[in-house]
């Protein structure tokens, strides 16, 4: 299922990569000062927009699960214990900031209201969630918003499976809630300290930090919604944590010696190879569609440019 919040991260963050290759970006030399000097507040203002890029992934995929979760039939009793928690008192929190925010002609009365009847429906069916619930009670995303929202749709470790789906799809190498910190610390200097300078290669090398990690979020989200749209028992049932990176099953389409090839997860051999793109990717979305998994799709560079999920 194709996402507007991965549509819209997806084109914001590759937008971003490609006026990394700018020279207005780049220092010159040190006699270059009014360039330099240019190229640094530049610099500074990428990385702000590259985390709240992320930032903004994150509150909107939570926000459309939450949204899809009303039409799936299941019971608010059904849901994780921690799920229930987070969209009823918890999201008294996310509805006070965001009062304290809101637009001063936007009608704060009707949007308490909205919010607060999405509150009340679960108590009887059929369910409304509130889709402010998760990352809303505060400015920023930090890295224990994300960790809290796939502990309550269930995910063990969720850091952990994040990295290891990063890994997996080669995007990543470390283990990416030390990466998204130092983001979110980088950022925050960017906006509010004067004389930060900002090197380039850090805000190059976070594009591919940041589709990992929304990549390895969007997966594991997705995954859990799929067990909540079938009403699986066993995740029903679960009283605790137990959905792991394991379970997502991946393809990928890369291109190789001048022709797109699809592989399956840990495969050598192309299932698919043909130099027409479009037609390896629908190909790759049957097979993934057949098999409930997620396909990523990877540019001449090996940068991954999309994906498709299948779960939802």
């Amino acid at each position: 299922m194709t996402t507007s919040a991965k549509q819209d991260f997806l084109s914001r963050i590759l937008v971003l990569n490609d006026a990394l290759t700018e020279q207005s970006v780049m220092d010159f030399t040190p006699s270059d000062v009014k360039h330099n000097s240019i190229a640094r507040m530049l610099r500074n203002g990428l990385a702000v927009v590259a985390f709240a890029t992320l930032e903004d992934f994150i509150k909107s995929r939570s926000s459309e699960i939450l949204n899809q979760i009303g039409t799936t039939g299941i019971q608010f009793r059904q849901l994780p214990e921690k799920l229930r928690n987070a969209v009823t008192f918890e999201s008294i929190k996310a509805l006070q900031y965001q009062v304290s925010i809101i637009d001063e002609n936007t009608d704060k009365i009707a949007y308490i209201q909205s919010m607060c009847k999405k509150i009340a429906s679960t108590a009887l069916p059929p369910i409304d969630i509130m889709d402010h619930s998760f990352a809303y009670e505060q400015a920023n995303v930090n890295a224990e918003t994300i960790k809290k929202i796939l502990l309550s749709f269930g995910v063990i470790d969720p850091w952990k499976q994040i990295s290891n789906l990063s890994n997996n799809a080669g995007l990543t190498a470390l283990s990416l809630d030390i990466i998204f910190k130092n983001a979110a610390n980088r950022r925050h200097r960017a906006a509010h300290v004067a004389n930060t300078i900002t090197p380039q290669n850090d805000i190059i090398g976070f594009v591919k930090e940041a589709i990992g990690i929304a990549f390895g979020f969007d997966a594991l989200i997705s995954y859990s919604y799929s067990k909540i749209k079938v009403l699986d028992p066993t995740y029903i049932s679960s009283t605790s944590p137990f959905i792991t990176s394991t379970m997502v099953k991946t393809r990928k389409i890369v291109f190789d010696q001048n022709k797109w090839k699809l592989y399956g997860s840990g495969q050598t051999r192309a299932q698919t190879s043909n130099i027409d793109k479009a037609y390896v990717i629908q190909m790759g979305i049957n097979k993934c569609r057949a098999g409930r998994e997620m396909l990523l799709v990877y540019n001449e560079n090996g940068m991954v440019i999309d994906w498709f999920d299948n779960h939802t």
